[in-house]
């Protein structure tokens, strides 16, 4: 099929890109929306979409016809033609990987197609590993080091160690699940040769995921095990330098207050509106706190305090909401309990709760491989295989469910008009029902 030979193409091409003596980000960003809109209007070609349930995702990108509209324009570029215009490039971004979304959801995968593109995701988590191990030992001739120390260079394909030490760390648990041990190895000491803390963090969460929901044993472990860890950093943090000198945050958490006081605050001094609801417009964060604060963070080293500061308290809950109806989806906390859980899904679940918590520090979903490859996980668990009489059936159950919804409210609503229009008996009276007609 097409379609699958151009994703696998895709899956390498993205994050293996290497320019030399250039920073590879741009290129890798055009990359993969350029691809994941190529993959999407060819299945739109040979009609291979079907209907989309997580209504959250959808609303979110409604949503941001919304965020637009209320969205202020600085004073700097009140006088252009085009008010801000940062805000289309995002937007048209959000749509195309929704797109490759809705794709990877509607394809019919079958055992054999699955297990061939998850194999071609852990030998490029390999090959990016390898290559990361390559220049901690510092023998690599193409990428260009910023710094004095040799860890400046141990950076893989992606110019940063904060950013290839997430994206290794989100496929060790597809390498698991294909029971591939030694590359799992492998992947896991390139994460730690980094020294990121936030990459390492994060694969230690997946594993905790990929090894916790997979019986009741495991899973009471792992609660142990985490309130062990958590424990373990509250004390150590308090009572050695050595600690608090490792979890240094780098000046995140001042920045991070910046971030939110400016959420809360007018953006224009002498008015009221402080965009808190709406945001101040997708894509906005680069070209305002820079400039207001002399800043050198460029993005919030927070994806979700980022869409709070762009996109508000609408955009966050819908995108948080998305991401719940995907897991509720996906898992059930009874299928761990009885020790019958999905593999298949619990991988994929584990890849995106490690890439979904480096979020929390980190930028990764502005990053062109670390966003393709979230897009295929995320597709990859919207995907159920079902045949077609089940997707009109799904279909056919959301539509009756929702003509019921605006039946009720349309009873609801005429209910309160009549309440309002019909004429109320005298005080002391008592209201006469009409006579029955009898029938002949």
């Amino acid at each position: 099929m097409i379609i699958q030979l151009l994703i696998k193409i895709a899956l390498v091409v993205v994050p293996l890109i290497l320019v030399a003596g250039q920073d590879t980000r741009g290129p890798q960003m055009e990359m993969a929306v350029g691809a994941s809109l190529i993959i999407a209007l060819v299945a739109i070609r040979y009609g291979k979409l079907r209907p989309f349930r997580n209504k959250w995702l959808l609303l979110f990108v409604g949503y941001l016809l919304v965020n637009r509209h209320f969205a202020p324009t600085p004073l700097a570029f009140a006088a252009g033609n085009v008010p801000n215009f940062w805000i289309w490039k995002p937007v048209f971004y959000v749509i195309v990987f929704v797109m490759m979304i809705v794709t990877l959801a509607s394809l019919r995968f079958t055992e054999e197609h699955k297990q061939k593109l998850l194999n071609v995701m852990a030998w490029v988590g390999l090959v990016m590993s390898a290559y990361t191990v390559v220049q901690w030992i510092g023998i690599d001739q193409f990428a260009i080091k910023l710094g004095s120390k040799n860890l400046m260079g141990v950076v893989g394909t992606l110019g940063n160690r904060i950013l290839v030490a997430p994206f290794i760390a989100m496929l060790i648990p597809i390498a698991l699940y294909m029971r591939r041990w030694w590359q799992a190895i492998l992947m896991t000491l390139a994460v730690l040769v980094t020294r990121s803390q936030m990459g390492i963090g994060s694969l230690v969460v997946g594993l905790i995921i990929w090894v916790g929901l997979r019986s009741r044993r495991a899973f009471l472990s792992m609660v142990t095990l985490c309130a062990v860890i958590v424990l373990a950093t509250v004390i150590g943090h308090s009572t050695s330098a050595h600690v608090r000198r490792f979890l240094d945050d780098n000046g995140r958490f001042r920045e991070w207050s910046q971030m939110i006081e400016d959420w809360r605050s007018p953006m224009v001094e002498g008015r009221d509106n402080s965009y808190a609801i709406t945001g101040r417009g997708i894509g906005s964060f680069r070209f305002s706190y820079p400039l207001d604060h002399k800043s050198l963070f460029q993005q919030a080293h927070n994806d979700y305090l980022q869409v709070l500061y762009e996109c508000g308290v609408i955009g966050l809950l819908l995108m948080l909401g998305a991401m719940i109806w995907m897991i509720r989806d996906n898992y059930a906390f009874k299928d761990t309990w009885d020790g019958k859980p999905n593999r298949y899904r619990i991988s994929l679940l584990a890849s995106f709760g490690c890439i979904a918590s480096n979020a929390f520090g980190n930028f990764v979903w502005q990053i062109g491989p670390t966003i393709f490859y979230t897009v295929m996980v995320v597709g990859l668990l919207h995907n159920k295989d079902g045949d077609e009489e089940t997707d009109l059936l799904v279909a056919q159950a959301d539509e009756d469910r929702l003509n019921r919804r605006v039946a009720a409210a349309g009873r609801w609503v005429a209910g309160l008009f009549r309440g309002r229009g019909a004429a109320r008996p005298a005080r002391g009276s008592v209201a006469v029902p009409p006579k029955k007609r009898r029938k002949k």
